[in-house]
Parts: C-alpha cells; structure tokens; sequence
C-alpha cells in the first residue's frame, strides 16, 4: 500500500530521500526511482542528501521516474480501474469492460 503523502511527492516529479524498511512494497516503488535509507540511519540519510544536492542530473532522472509513475500508476482513474477490475474478479470471476 502507498502512502498518501509519498502519492504526493511523486507527483510533484521532484526526488526524495524515504526512510523505509528495505523489502516492503514501498521500498520497491521507491528504491526503483531514487534512494531508500533504513530508518534511524542518520549518517546515510546524510550522505542521501549530500548525493542529491550535489548531482543535479540524479535529482533530474529520479524526479522524471517518480512523476513518470506517478502518471501511470497513480492517476485516479487508474487506481479506480484496478480497484474495479479486482472487485469484479472477486465478486464472480468477470471482467471488467475496457
């Protein structure tokens, strides 16, 4: 499950650092499209930052993966697609009109 405040910083097309436990759905999603430090690790989260002030290209190409996402991932149409498209296969096995 994507946090809703995460939903924002992808669409905003800007690069972040998460503080996420390594192998969770959101540190998958993340880690694909910029950086992940595991939480309490202050001396990364550090070393994170510093990495982004001082790379502008990184911050161009991990902002451009996470808006690019966000667009295909989580519009809201998409996710109301999905969400339809599960519950008809959980209700009776029938698909969903495209």
């Amino acid at each position: 499950m994507m946090l809703s405040k995460l939903m924002g910083i992808f669409a905003s097309g800007r690069p972040a650092v998460a503080t996420v436990v390594p192998g969770t759905e959101v540190a998958q999603v993340v880690q694909e499209r910029g950086m992940i430090i595991r939480p309490n690790d202050a001396e990364e989260f550090a070393k994170s930052l510093l990495f982004l002030a001082t790379n502008p290209e990184e911050r161009k190409k991990f902002g451009k993966a996470r808006r690019l996402y966000a667009v295909e991932k989580l519009s809201k149409e998409k996710i109301l697609r999905r969400f339809e498209k599960d519950l008809c296969s959980l209700v009776n096995g029938s698909k969903v009109r495209t």
